[in-house]
């Protein structure tokens, strides 16, 4: 999803996540099964979803629930912090 429109995609997402999950593309990040979200567009955090600016929740894996969190609240601090 973009501002303006949804982009489809057929590459494999394993494929296409190595794109973006790099050291060079800091905001992204893999929040659950086959979704990977643009950390500078999350508006809030509740219980079990990020909310983006579009108002649409995004789930955060129960398995990985904290850590995931805890790499947004990382990414949020040091985005400050520069």
């Amino acid at each position: 999803h973009t501002n303006e429109r949804v982009i489809r995609s057929y590459m494999k997402f394993d494929e296409f996540s190595k794109l973006l999950l790099t050291d060079s593309q800091p905001q992204f990040l893999y929040c659950y099964r086959n979704c990977i979200i643009n950390m500078d567009k999350i508006t809030a955090v509740d219980h079990r979803d990020f909310v983006v600016q579009t108002g649409e929740k995004i789930p955060i894996s129960r398995i990985d629930t904290q850590a995931i969190k805890q790499q947004y609240v990382d990414y949020r601090f040091n985005k400050f912090k520069s």
